[in-house]
């Protein structure tokens, strides 16, 4: 299954906005499938919350979820970090805004 970096980015920062108290079962094994997820929970980007198994209905294919996942430490960063990024476009946008405006106004 592929997934692109906005479909991620939008994923992520849903989880985030629920955080902490939101968990999400079956959603991320459809979403990403089991072998992504098992990387994002080694990788501390997601935590296992609860273990259960319940299924999944993905397609046509029933596949069997682990359990209840939450945002991780690492997951947090890497929120904070697109924030940040956002920002510092905000910031250069601003920026050369005001170096036009002064412009014109010495012009002017």
């Amino acid at each position: 299954m592929k997934i692109s970096v906005k479909e991620f980015k939008k994923i992520i920062r849903d989880m985030y906005r629920g955080y902490p108290n939101f968990e999400y079962t079956g959603f991320l094994e459809e979403a990403f499938g089991s072998g992504i997820v098992d990387i994002l929970e080694n990788d501390g980007i997601i935590v296992l919350v609860k273990k259960t198994k319940e299924t999944i209905i993905v397609g046509n294919k029933v596949k069997l979820g682990k359990g209840s996942y939450r945002l991780g430490v690492k997951g947090l960063e890497l929120v904070a970090q697109w924030n940040i990024e956002r920002l510092t476009k905000w910031i250069i946008f601003l920026t050369i805004a005001l170096i036009i405006l002064g412009v014109v106004q010495i012009i002017f």
